[in-house]
C-alpha cells in the first residue's frame, strides 16, 4: 500500500535528503511569494533521516548523491518561481 502522507518542508536541504533517499519531491511556490515549498513522502525511515541530519549526524546516503539531488531541487524551484512570476 501506497503512503498517502505528505510531508513538506521549505529547507532545500530536507528535500534534498528526501531526494537523495529515492523519495519523489515535488516543488509548489508558495502564493504570493518568491519562495517555494517541498512536498515528499512521509515515512518513518525519512523521519529519522532527518532527525540525523538535524543532530549533525553521519548519515548513511552519499554525499555526493545529495548533493546532486539539492542542485536539481534548487533548479527546479527558480523555475518554478520564474514561471509563477
Amino acid at each position: 500500500m501506497k503512503n498517502q502522507f505528505q510531508m513538506s518542508s521549505r529547507d532545500i536541504n530536507h528535500a534534498a535528503l528526501a531526494k537523495a533517499a529515492g523519495l519523489a519531491v515535488e516543488v509548489v511556490r508558495q502564493a504570493g511569494g518568491r519562495r517555494c515549498v517541498f512536498y515528499f513522502s512521509d515515512a518513518p525511515e525519512i523521519r529519522e533521516l532527518l532527525d540525523r541530519y538535524e543532530r549533525r549526524e553521519c548519515l548513511p546516503l552519499p554525499a555526493k548523491s545529495v548533493l546532486q539531488a539539492r542542485t536539481e531541487l534548487f533548479h527546479e524551484a527558480a523555475r518554478v518561481i520564474r514561471e509563477g512570476l
